[in-house]
């Protein structure tokens, strides 16, 4: 039986193929993980903004303004930060 590239998951047919020619279980995982760091960075944005943290999704720079809120939502400054440092969030 033929194995995906890295060797994690049996290829039976087509089926188990994307249209680029990767392996559909492998992509499945990689988007679990990308859900799980960007709902972590997500929970981390809003508990910065709770604290009167403002960041700027762009520069990922940050300012102390208690009362204010993100003029960004915070999905967007979490997709910088995962975008940025995917690898370090778990």
């Amino acid at each position: 039986m033929d194995m995906c590239r890295p060797g994690r998951h049996p290829i039976r047919g087509s089926q188990d193929r994307l249209p680029n020619g990767g392996c559909r279980e492998c992509d499945r995982e990689a988007g679990a993980r990308y859900r799980a760091k960007r709902q972590a960075a997500i929970e981390y944005v809003r508990a910065l903004e709770a604290h009167g943290i403002i960041t700027n999704p762009d520069t990922l720079g940050i300012e102390y303004k208690p009362g204010e809120v993100n003029s960004a939502p915070a999905e967007a400054l979490a997709d910088s930060l995962v975008d940025r440092f995917g690898e370090q969030i778990n």
